[in-house]
């Protein structure tokens, strides 16, 4: 059994490493856009500082809010075993009834003193041979939030490479809302005196 004990301490600690990077990576992923989207917006309007630091604020409301809701529970999930022992129960119909109650008997030191208990606990090794205890674990939702992350980098640095002064711009008139940092202007102002004086400069009477 104290295989077993140690396969379920394992599964518990990557259950709480899973959960936390989807919780990061769904967080981190949700903030970029928003920030991306306020630049857009902020292109097209054309946001004077105050809306901008309003803007600003929210974000670190958002910001603190998802720590708080989703990334501190994460933090403090530490399933046990007797948990971890009924969620493979819940997997594999031959274990119920047996796999929690005789970790409760192997930690109690009941097992080495009571013939029933150790009669249990050596039908639930039995009945463990051919289980594995890592199915109870689903890495799926991570790896997408994961891959979504990654998406939402990769689109930012094309973006980048595509047009670097957009993104400056738009992240410091965001992100540095007190700044002076500006669009540049949609239209300029340009000479067309090349079209009216010819090239000995001398415009003809």
């Amino acid at each position: 059994m104290q295989d077993v004990v140690r396969h379920l301490d394992a599964a518990s600690r990557r259950a709480r490493r899973l959960l936390l990077c989807r919780r990061f990576a769904l967080l981190t992923t949700g903030l970029l856009l928003v920030v991306l989207t306020c630049i857009g917006t902020d292109w097209l309007i054309r946001f004077s500082s105050p809306p901008r630091v309003l803007l600003f604020t929210l974000l670190i409301v958002g910001i603190a809010s998802g720590l708080l809701i989703s990334v501190v529970p994460a933090w403090r999930f530490r399933p046990s075993r007797e948990q971890m022992a009924l969620q493979l129960e819940g997997r594999e119909p031959d274990l119920e009834g047996y796999l929690a109650s005789s970790i409760q008997f192997q930690q109690s030191g009941l097992a080495h003193t009571n013939p029933l208990a150790a009669r249990s606990v050596e039908e639930t090794r039995r009945r463990m041979e051919h289980v594995e205890v890592g199915s109870i674990i689903d890495p799926h939702p991570a790896r997408k939030a994961l891959a979504s992350l990654v998406l939402v980098l990769f689109l930012i640095g094309a973006a980048f490479i595509w047009s670097p002064g957009f993104l400056t711009t738009g992240f410091g008139r965001i992100l540095t809302p007190w700044s002076d940092v500006q669009w540049p202007a949609r239209t300029a102002v340009a000479s067309r005196m090349q079209e009216i004086v010819p090239d000995h400069g001398v415009h003809g009477a």
